[in-house]
């Protein structure tokens, strides 16, 4: 990959094809050391992205990145990739009482990261009028919002507020993509408050309704072919890449190990929405925390879970004062955001009518999760106690489903109860009492009597 990126007719060029066009920029800003730069070109002639995937190109390609984006975003990569680079450049430049370029040396880590001004100056060179403000648009930039970017404040920086002193690196959800080609997993955190969840269950263990699970088929089955749909058949105008779906019911009926089966059989994250951590009785936070989560989704394909979501997508209040007034704006915000999540979001609540209608009207789908019938339920049971126990005098299991309405997350509990009872007692019989205890626990949960 050694030709001139001036000369390339692909769209997306490759990494190395980036950089060489990096190296070309600088030569022509900073002429006075050309020697200087000509020696960082060094550092990339024996390297090559044959018979590697080049996972930049297919970055560029899936986000449609600009130009000016695709220089961005190698001129931070090239820290990772080639931790002397800008070490080299900078002490040619200093030797010649230039700081233009505005790198930054970590000395924990003896990277020398490239700063808002080392981008200004691969952009558009080293005449500084008005650069604060090309400083700020950098900021602004989408790969910026998103986190593939990250902007940092130089620390003991004198001048405050100066965009150009803020080091450039790259996002820790995505860096990782640019070397093996698979995205990092956030962690859970204040700015990040999403949980993911998975299983080591499969769908024979998820016991539901026929309908309820043929529905839920339609949207895996629409996230596997909605390329076809959108692209091939060219109904993007008219239909939304993203699908959005409620999951209404009695808790314990399914509904977060659906969400986490689809994610299996997708093979994309899925993450569970903390709203305890995102609502805020602050004028404009809580907007401000649903645009940081958006962001970081952006393009991913996760599958958004908002468990008991009533409290964020609830029935909106009349407009009594400022507060409710804000309350609304906020709602009006995030309704725009979910139309525009171009994956999966699944809105949890345990009853329908508790949803705004103004959201009700952008599902694709409503779907119910019912209370399991008696034939359900003998599998739920089934499925709790394991093969390695026996059931006290061979009780029916069918009795316990006839005769107790539960829900299957309370069978589990019934279960998992019933078993450490046997584990303590240093045998492996399930009693008749244990279970029936299990019961009483789970039913009192709800405000009920066996």
């Amino acid at each position: 990959m050694q030709q001139s990126a001036q000369t390339m007719n692909t769209p997306y060029p490759g990494y190395y094809d980036m950089l060489f066009e990096i190296i070309s920029c600088l030569k022509s800003h900073l002429s006075d050391a050309t020697a200087t730069v000509e020696k960082t070109e060094d550092l990339f002639n024996a390297a090559s992205t044959n018979g590697h995937p080049d996972y930049f190109a297919d970055f560029s390609a899936e986000h449609n990145l600009n130009h000016r984006q695709q220089v961005m975003l190698a001129a931070a990569l090239v820290a990772y990739t080639h931790p002397s680079f800008y070490f080299i450049l900078s002490a040619g430049l200093k030797a010649r009482g230039d700081n233009s370029l505005g790198a930054y040396n970590d000395n924990q880590t003896d990277i020398v990261y490239p700063t808002i001004q080392t981008l200004q100056v691969v952009l558009q060179g080293t005449d500084y009028q008005g650069a604060m403000n090309a400083g700020s648009e950098i900021l602004e930039d989408p790969l910026f919002k998103q986190g593939v970017l990250k902007a940092t404040s130089l620390p003991g920086v004198l001048i405050k507020n100066n965009h150009l002193n803020h080091v450039v690196t790259v996002g820790d959800d995505y860096l990782t993509y640019f070397f093996t080609g698979e995205y990092c997993s956030p962690k859970f955190s204040a700015d990040f408050p999403a949980q993911k969840i998975t299983t080591k269950l499969g769908w024979s263990d998820l016991v539901l309704d026929p309908a309820t699970l043929s529905q839920i088929k339609e949207i895996t089955a629409w996230q596997k072919h909605r390329d076809v749909v959108l692209n091939q058949w060219n109904l993007q105008k008219m239909l939304s890449p993203g699908y959005k779906v409620l999951f209404y019911g009695p808790p314990g009926t399914g509904k977060s190990l659906t969400a986490a089966l689809m994610g299996q059989e997708l093979k994309v994250d899925v993450f569970r929405i903390d709203l305890s951590l995102v609502v805020s009785k602050y004028i404009g936070e809580t907007e401000k925390n649903l645009s940081a989560l958006f962001d970081r989704a952006a393009n991913k394909n996760w599958i958004l879970f908002f468990d008991e979501a009533d409290a964020l997508f609830g029935t909106r209040t009349g407009v009594k004062d400022a507060h409710d007034r804000y309350a609304n704006q906020e709602v009006s915000y995030l309704l725009q955001r979910v139309e525009n999540y171009n994956g999966i979001i699944i809105l949890a609540s345990n009853l329908k009518g508790n949803m705004d209608r103004a959201f009700s009207r952008r599902f694709q789908s409503m779907i119910k999760f019912k209370i399991p019938d008696a034939e359900q339920r003998t599998r739920l049971w089934a499925n709790s106690f394991s093969q390695a126990t026996v059931l006290e005098n061979g009780f029916p299991l069918h009795d316990l489903a006839k005769t107790y309405e539960l829900a299957g997350g309370s069978i589990i509990n019934v279960g998992q109860y019933a078993s450490l009872k046997a584990a303590e007692r240093g045998d492996n019989i399930i009693l008749n009492n244990d279970v029936k205890t299990g019961v009483i626990r789970e039913l009192s949960k709800e405000g009920k009597t066996p």
